[in-house]
């Protein structure tokens, strides 16, 4: 588990994150310590709500959206969390194995597209793997996400 500065636990839940008057994400997983109220975005998922954000202040429309919206292993671990777990250290066992599956998935979508010659939509899943790779690497054992 992941140690807050005043060396309590902290526990994975999701947020809503406000970055305006007027803009703000649901659903973004973050390391939080109960006792003192810090909390953190986890690392594997910074970049896209900074993607984000950029792009709400170029101009382009804001208001409220989900991150499981913008980043699918975000809508995976929303699913998790709405389901029931025992204890904390479940979380990254039912992680893996439900991003597996989705992998797997996606997998199977890429050999359809590669067999219609659809290049666009093989760049697309190739992102979407890409996305769902890292976010699986982040959750190893070694890792510091845990549920609430």
């Amino acid at each position: 588990m992941k140690k807050c500065t005043c060396g309590q636990m902290m526990e994975l839940n999701l947020r809503t994150l406000f970055f305006s008057k007027k803009e703000s994400i649901t659903h973004v997983p973050v390391n939080v310590c109960e006792d003192c109220g810090v909390y953190e975005l986890l690392p594997c998922i910074k970049q896209e709500v900074v993607n984000y954000v950029t792009s709400v202040k170029a101009g382009q429309s804001g208001g409220e959206i989900s991150l499981t919206d913008l980043y699918e292993p975000a809508a995976l671990l929303k699913e998790i969390l709405s389901g029931p777990l025992e204890d904390s250290f479940q979380l990254p066992e039912k992680c893996k194995d439900l991003i597996g599956e989705h992998i797997n998935m996606l997998l199977d979508l890429y050999r359809f597209a590669k067999s219609e010659g659809d290049g666009d939509w093989m760049a697309d899943i190739n992102e979407r793997l890409e996305a769902m790779t890292v976010f699986l690497k982040s959750i190893q054992p070694s890792s510091d996400i845990y549920a609430s």
